[in-house]
């Protein structure tokens, strides 16, 4: 069972993914830190539009 987090922890959560220059798989960081592989590309895709500049 996956645990639930709020979005300031998937923000670090994503941060400490992109920190390690990709040299895990996605997948394999997911299983290594018991979360949810389909919420951990939802929220990196909410923070990315978070971020995005508004045109």
């Amino acid at each position: 069972m996956y645990i639930k987090l709020d979005n300031d922890t998937w923000e670090k959560y994503i941060e400490e993914y992109f920190s390690l220059d990709k040299k895990i798989s996605i997948k394999q960081f997911c299983k290594e830190r018991n979360i949810n592989p389909s919420q951990f590309f939802y929220h990196r895709k909410r923070v990315k539009a978070k971020n995005a500049p508004v045109v």
